[in-house]
């Protein structure tokens, strides 16, 4: 008869703990994470057993800081232990898999692999690491045929440690249930792919080795970073500042953001994104928010999930706007120069929008050219074609995140843009296209 699977090994080493002890003011701990967080970021991403070495490095020094039991923090099955019962990294993982479909999506991709297997006991037993495009599931059975399992003598009694991770894998496999994807099972995988790269057996050179590596690097990125102090990466940013960058209309009164002035139909898409993100309430059209600034990334993960519609609309329609191109598109229209249609690239294609009049696309790129020469005239698209001399492919653009920024300069500059908006329509239509032909150039 199969056995439960002992899916409380992945913790027992915690105990009663819930909650590491979070050491933030522990000057040397984030002077050290500074600086191999700065490999971490300026590691390519080709290189992948690398960069995971670097953030693994980090996360086991900040572990080490955190943990109930000082005394033990030499341990490193104590630490992953403590960070698998953590409730805010939990919490923070099924978050992410609720509002994050590319998150969830590598994810699932991991736990399908499951389980990892010690990649010592494999070479010890003349075993072939797995490759693509094999079968996982094929190898799995394979390898679970020759009893993975490390014996050990005590007192006079033989024990078997798992060679591989979830140390639950195969009682799940032998009960015909699948291996929860929750954070202890995908911590602990995360861990023997540690320690495959850390004690040799794998250098990552084969796409089944780089996938599982990939994966890890992705996941445990994700779930930590947010553990970083706002000097090291700057992520957490004011309210007031995330949500005029996405396109609404707020007003501050007294420190409170009122939505007053706003739409029904935004205060309602408002009041989703507050919803599915926790973030707050709306009440009275008075924003009472859980904390006083939020992880844009994190806000940015949600409007995505409760984004619809077309890639496009007027400047009242902010759910039907893409969620990089909302600010751009709600600041432009604000001063009066309308559009019909636009899309933030995706990360894939070029950032555009499309003029409702051509008479404005001139002054439409002059505007957005204002803070730096990005964008260009391409019929009566008005695309970003990035500040080099020759046009840049989507790849070489700045990342979708300038788009904010752009939001946020045109906001903070707009009496003044309108101004000079109202000084350029006097000016004869000749004058305007040099003026824009010249910026044009400069790009080019």
């Amino acid at each position: 008869m199969a056995s439960k699977p002992r899916c409380g090994e992945l913790t027992w080493k915690a105990k009663e703990m819930t909650s590491l002890s979070r050491a933030f003011d522990n000057y040397e701990l984030w002077e050290f994470t500074r600086s191999w967080i700065r490999k971490f970021e300026e590691t390519d991403v080709e290189n992948v057993a690398e960069k995971f070495i670097y953030l693994w490095v980090t996360v086991n020094a900040w572990a080490a800081k955190s943990v109930p039991d000082l005394s033990r923090n030499h341990e490193d099955s104590y630490l992953v232990h403590c960070m698998a019962k953590d409730q805010r990294l939990s919490q923070r993982f099924e978050q992410l898999c609720r509002l994050d479909k590319n998150f969830q999506k590598s994810v699932n991709e991991f736990i399908g692999l499951a389980p990892v297997f010690q990649a010592l006991w494999l070479n010890n037993h003349e075993i072939t690491p797995w490759q693509l495009p094999a079968l996982r599931d094929e190898f799995i059975d394979m390898v679970f045929q020759r009893e993975p399992f490390i014996i050990s003598m005590r007192d006079g009694k033989e024990i078997r440690f798992p060679a591989f991770a979830p140390v639950c894998a195969h009682d799940h496999r032998q009960t015909d249930q699948p291996i929860p994807a929750d954070w202890p099972h995908v911590l602990s995988m995360i861990y023997q792919v540690r320690c495959n790269l850390f004690h040799g057996g794998k250098n990552y050179k084969n796409e089944g080795d780089r996938l599982f590596i990939k994966l890890a690097c992705e996941i445990l990125w994700e779930v930590w970073q947010p553990e970083l102090p706002d000097r090291i990466l700057r992520a957490r940013l004011p309210w007031k500042r995330v949500l005029l960058r996405s396109g609404f209309r707020i007003t501050d009164r007294n420190g409170q953001i009122l939505l007053s002035e706003e739409t029904i139909s935004n205060r309602v898409y408002f009041q989703e994104i507050l919803s599915r993100g926790q973030f707050g309430l709306l009440k009275d059209d008075v924003f009472l928010p859980v904390e006083g600034d939020v992880d844009e990334r994190l806000w940015l993960r949600t409007v995505e999930a409760c984004h619809g519609g077309a890639e496009g609309g007027n400047s009242d329609e902010l759910r039907i706007m893409d969620t990089y191109m909302g600010g751009v598109v709600r600041w432009i229209n604000q001063m009066g120069l309308s559009t019909t249609c636009s899309c933030d690239g995706h990360g894939q294609r070029r950032p555009r929008l499309d003029a409702q009049h051509v008479d404005d696309i001139p002054l439409i790129v002059w505007i957005l050219n204002g803070p730096e020469p990005m964008f260009a005239r391409s019929g009566r698209w008005i695309e970003m074609v990035g500040n080099r001399l020759a046009p840049a492919s989507p790849r070489q653009l700045p990342e979708r995140a300038y788009l904010l920024d752009l939001a946020e300069w045109l906001h903070d500059n707009q009496s003044q843009l309108t101004e000079l908006l109202s000084s350029m329509r006097r000016i004869p239509s000749i004058r305007i296209r040099q003026r824009v032909r010249a910026a044009e150039d400069r790009i080019r």
